[in-house]
């Protein structure tokens, strides 16, 4: 299984269709050790955030293909996703 399946796959098993709930994959750059860091958030209106982390990747092998796993991780889910 590919990074992209997993992230699908952890992304649909975590979504859970709730009212007043918001939902978003977050991609953080670390810079200093080199790695990537995949979050999945989620709160509802009025609370606070709650965030559970799905994977980390190492720079390297993930920099040059990102943007299209993105996309098509996107795609798969349709949920918001934000790049730091």
């Amino acid at each position: 299984m590919n990074l992209e399946e997993l992230i699908i796959d952890k992304v649909n098993q975590l979504f859970t269709k709730k009212r007043n709930t918001i939902y978003r994959l977050i991609v953080v750059h670390q810079i200093y050790s080199k790695q990537i860091n995949f979050y999945f958030e989620f709160f509802k209106i009025g609370h606070s955030i709650k965030s559970i982390p799905i994977r980390m990747v190492n720079e390297l092998d993930l920099m040059d293909d990102l943007d299209e796993m993105l996309k098509a991780v996107y795609k798969a889910t349709n949920i918001t996703i934000i790049n730091r």
